[in-house]
C-alpha cells in the first residue's frame, strides 16, 4: 500500500471514530458515562481516558520526532511496508470488522484510567484535543518516510515501530476501546435516562 493511501485510510479511521464519540457519547450524562457493567469492567469514560493515556504517549514520541527531523519537500509516497512487531501489534488490538475485541488484554499501571478522577467536560475537551492532535500529525506525516522513521514503544526503548505502524497501533487501539465502550453502551443494566 502507497504512504498516502495508508495515511488516508487511518485518516478515515480517526473522524469515524470522531463521529461515533460526537453521535453516542456526547450527550451521555454523567452517571451514564461512569456506570459499569462489571466490578472489572471499564465504564465509557474509562475506556475514552485509557485511549488518550496510552495515545498520548505515541503522539509525544511521533512530535518530537517530527520536530528532530526535516520533512520533505514533496511528500515521499512510496509504498509501505509494515515491519512484523508493527503488524503483529496493531493486529492483535484491533477488533474485527463485525465489532469483536479478539484478545483480552491487561494494560500498564500508568496507563489504567480512573485513577485521574478526570471530570466528563473536562475528559470530552481533552479527548477532542488528542483526536485534533492526531488527526494533524497524519497530515504532517504526508512529508515523512513512514518506513525508515522509526518510533519508540511504550514498552521500551528495545521495540521501536515504524512510523507507519505507530500511527496503525495507535489507530488500531483507539478503535479497541470505543467499540469496548459502544459494548458498554449497549450492555445489560445501562442506565437509558
Amino acid at each position: 500500500m502507497r504512504s498516502s493511501e495508508l495515511l488516508d485510510d487511518l485518516l478515515k479511521d480517526t473522524l469515524s471514530i470522531n463521529d461515533i464519540f460526537h453521535n453516542q457519547f456526547l450527550n451521555l450524562s454523567t452517571d451514564q458515562l461512569n456506570w459499569k457493567p462489571g466490578i472489572e469492567s471499564w465504564s465509557i469514560s474509562e475506556c475514552l481516558e485509557h485511549i488518550m493515556l496510552s495515545g498520548q504517549f505515541y503522539l509525544d514520541e511521533i512530535t518530537n520526532c517530527f520536530l528532530s527531523k526535516i520533512p520533505e519537500a514533496e511528500s515521499p509516497d512510496i509504498i509501505f511496508r509494515p515491519g512484523i512487531i508493527g503488524n503483529y501489534s496493531t493486529n492483535s488490538v484491533k477488533p474485527t470488522d463485525s465489532g469483536v475485541i479478539k484478545n483480552k488484554m491487561r494494560t500498564f499501571s500508568r496507563m489504567e484510567p480512573g485513577k485521574s478522577g478526570i471530570d466528563t467536560k473536562k475528559l470530552f475537551l481533552d479527548f477532542k484535543k488528542y483526536q485534533d492532535e492526531l488527526t494533524i500529525l497524519i497530515n504532517k506525516a504526508r512529508y515523512f518516510n513512514l518506513n525508515t522513521i522509526k518510533i519508540k514503544s511504550s514498552i521500551g526503548k528495545i521495540i521501536r515501530f515504524k512510523l507507519g505502524d505507530a500511527f496503525r497501533f495507535v489507530i488500531a487501539h483507539n478503535q479497541r476501546h470505543i467499540q469496548q465502550a459502544i459494548n458498554v453502551l449497549h450492555a445489560n443494566g445501562f442506565p437509558r435516562h
